[in-house]
């Protein structure tokens, strides 16, 4: 029987194995390092070290050479005892106890106290050599005199003043200046000594490889953190003139996992973490007769644990996510010097559209006009749920929330108040009548008139939604007398006006430029005299 051949050591710091690329996802991401080295004949344990702190689970390593990769594992421990400190930490806990004493002894609070009286015994004077006597004496002191002394004071009292001024200045800034210096010893400091904790958390991946002799050979080691994430924002830029909507697509992406991500080629993934590929199981589905009462809380018990139970599944395997976008947005950032970054903006696109354009006005709630885009998306990407600033021939019109898009797919988007077309909500008119002998009824007739005004030198599209009000009671009928809407035979009814399922009366008005449009709604609304009506405004209420 062959002696089994001795395992042979090699220890490399997870910096030394450069990072090839990164893939930041919704709230992880996925980075991938490179290895080369050499490696004997028989079995090699390699240690990488240094790790950060990654999923265990997650640690995929790929090679070329001619070896096996035997076996792949984390080991994370603690080392024993208290890590010593840097000699750069200790040379900053003096500066910053230097730093401190100075702040101490330069006494900036009693300095500008001192100058602030100053200036105010200053004031005092002014005040008290301004003021006129004449004492006894019948003769002014209004003399020429007088006013060259005044002449003189008002000249010096300037030339104080600015002293004062520059020195409280100057106090100010050297205040700051030293402020600054101990903020910036303080990071430093926090700095090492996160690293010197971190340091005491040893983690490490341990790749056990089996050679028939010495080669070389490529490792790619990738694995997931959990300290990385980024989210879509938009800025919405409408071009009236040109009829274009450009959409400035950027992410936003936040990293603290303690990964070097210098001069590294980031992509962001629209991917989606899933379960491997485990077959989900399908429960059966029972029915039995519901227990007419139990307490709240047995309620509140289920739903807590049937939610933990769902949280526990979706996280129990961290397999490679499935992609459901048509690719991932590259970037490069090569100016980055710093480990970390709380926030960092990028451009994932600029899409160029060219929308249809109509305006929307609901002028018993706002006398404004409403832009608003039917869009398609042209791009390859998909447009997830965020933030939007909305950009109107580049004046700032508002904020709003995109939804999820998919390629070649419409959207409409409200582009903010346009002030180019203007609103008038008429006085409404009523006129009160009764009928009937025995059983007296009260009619009540309105007439509402909106007037569109559009300024612009193009023609447009305008949407009118007004109120019909919708009796909730047989004793109460309301007729609308116009426009002239048969809700039994719709096709009868012009195309350009329309009683919806709400009960708003629509009006599509198309207004030549410089010209005006009216849109009018007339109704009567009966009921018994003794009847007092309730007006409610109900949302969503059809």
């Amino acid at each position: 029987m062959a002696e089994e051949s001795e395992m042979t050591f090699q220890y490399v710091k997870a910096d030394d194995c450069p990072i090839t690329k990164v893939t930041v996802y919704k709230d992880r991401a996925e980075v991938c390092r490179n290895y080369n080295g050499k490696i004997q004949a028989g079995k090699n344990e390699l240690h990488i070290t240094h790790f950060v702190e990654a999923d265990e689970d997650s640690i995929r390593v790929e090679g070329q050479g001619k070896a096996t990769i035997a076996e792949v594992s984390f080991q994370k421990r603690k080392n024993k005892g208290d890590a010593a400190k840097s000699e750069k930490e200790k040379a900053l806990e003096e500066e910053l106890e230097c730093l401190n004493k100075k702040l101490k002894d330069s006494q900036f609070e009693s300095q500008v106290n001192g100058l602030t009286r100053q200036r105010q015994i200053l004031d005092q004077f002014a005040t008290t050599a301004s003021t006129t006597r004449t004492g006894d004496s019948k003769e002014s002191v209004l003399t020429n005199e007088y006013f060259q002394g005044i002449r003189g004071f008002l000249h010096q009292y300037k030339e104080i003043n600015q002293q004062l001024e520059a020195e409280k200045l100057d106090i100010e800034k050297k205040k700051e200046e030293l402020l600054k210096k101990i903020q910036d010893v303080r990071t430093e400091m926090e700095k090492l000594g996160r690293e010197r904790t971190l340091a005491q958390d040893k983690k490490e991946c341990i790749i056990v490889l089996d050679a028939e002799g010495e080669t070389e050979l490529s490792l790619s080691i990738s694995y997931i953190v959990y300290k990385a994430s980024w989210n879509p924002s938009y800025d919405l830029r409408m071009f009236t003139d040109e009829g274009i909507l450009k959409i400035y697509y950027f992410g936003i992406i936040k990293q603290t996992s303690g990964e070097d991500w210098t001069n590294v080629n980031v992509s962001l993934s629209t991917a989606e973490p899933v379960l491997g590929g485990s077959i989900p199981i399908l429960p059966q589905t029972q029915l039995s007769v519901s227990v007419p009462y139990r307490p709240k809380s047995y309620h509140k018990r289920i739903k807590a644990r049937a939610a933990s139970l769902s949280f526990k599944s979706a996280s129990m395997n961290h397999c490679q996510a499935q992609d459901f976008s048509a690719g991932e947005s590259l970037y490069d950032r090569h100016e980055t010097d710093s480990l970390e970054f709380d926030e960092l903006k990028v451009t994932v696109a600029i899409i160029e559209t060219s929308p249809t354009l109509s305006y929307l006005t609901i002028p018993s709630k706002v006398l404004h006009a409403f832009l608003e885009a039917k869009v398609t998306n042209p791009s390859p990407y998909i447009l997830m749920p965020g933030p939007t600033n909305i950009f109107l021939d580049n004046t700032s019109v508002g904020k709003a929330q995109l939804k999820a898009v998919a390629p070649q797919e419409e959207f409409e988007c409200s582009l903010g108040v346009d002030q180019g077309v203007r609103v008038d909500y008429k006085p409404a008119s009523e006129v009160a009548s009764s009928s009937g002998l025995l059983s007296k009824v009260k009619i009540m007739q309105y007439k509402q008139m909106i007037e569109v005004k559009n300024t612009h030198v193009y023609d447009i599209k305008v949407k009118v939604r007004e109120n019909l009000p919708k009796s909730q009671d047989e004793k109460i009928k309301v007729k609308l007398l116009e426009p002239l809407i048969d809700t039994k035979k719709p096709e009868k009814t012009a195309k350009d006006v329309v009683l919806t399922e709400e009960n708003h009366v629509e009006w599509d008005l198309k207004i030549p430029a410089m010209k005006k449009a009216e849109a009018v709604l007339m109704y009567t609304v009966e009921h018994p005299t003794d009847v007092v009506l309730e007006t409610n405004e109900v949302l969503g209420s059809k």
